[in-house]
């Protein structure tokens, strides 16, 4: 049962209030820590190869968490090195993490959260920094222990909020509560190359297309 907090917020803001970081986190989850020495390709693959999307990046000369690294930013890395389908992209077998400062999320100061705030400081984080992804990081000694995103939160108030379907609020439609994308909407078809693509990514600040046929 939620406990009621002064004021007239609804159920679904105090369960954000009541709960901490730290209950969210699952006892098994896979994180990926890429040292910024490390060069572009074997960073690349280390995320694919272990099918996660974002890397908290360590300086490993500070002894401290510098930034994150995201697929994002390999998305901006090649829209800004590629020069042609029959041209390598020596870039990837060269440079270093730490030689694209400004180019990747590393640019930026680390946003993170303790494992003792509740959900609602991280759920304000996410929103009024316009990030998809929030390390949560113990104060004692440094680690990261999750990253957290949009999905396990929902999932979260999915599971420990009963009767969501009675939410008058969650009764609107998509269109009503203005959530989503309605107007110039870039999309790909199957013929559009790939290069293009990744142009419009980066050019439209977007993180995804619909693919329609012609």
């Amino acid at each position: 049962r939620l406990t009621q907090l002064p004021g007239h917020e609804d159920d679904v803001l105090n369960f954000f209030k009541c709960y901490k970081c730290y209950d969210l986190i699952p006892t098994s989850a896979k994180l990926v820590v890429i040292d910024t020495e490390l060069v572009l390709k074997k960073a690349f693959y280390a995320m694919v190869d272990t099918g996660v999307r974002a890397c908290p990046l360590w300086d490993s000369h500070r002894h401290t968490f510098v930034g994150m690294l995201t697929i994002t930013d390999f998305i901006r890395i090649l829209q800004k090195n590629y020069k042609g389908s029959l041209i390598e992209m020596e870039v990837f077998e060269e440079q270093r993490l730490m030689d694209w400062k400004g180019v990747t999320e590393y640019s930026k100061d680390l946003i993170y959260v303790s494992p003792d705030a509740s959900l609602y400081e991280a759920v304000t984080l996410l929103i009024q920094n316009k990030i998809h992804r929030l390390p949560i990081i113990d104060p004692s000694n440094g680690n990261v222990l999750y990253i957290l995103n949009q999905k396990p939160l929902l999932r979260f108030l999915h599971h420990y909020v009963p009767n969501l379907d009675n939410y008058e609020h969650l009764s609107r439609s998509i269109a009503d509560a203005g959530v989503g994308t309605f107007d110039n909407i870039e999309v790909a078809r199957e013929s559009t190359r790939i290069i293009e693509a990744v142009n419009k990514f980066v050019k439209e600040g977007i993180s995804a297309l619909p693919i329609v046929d012609e």
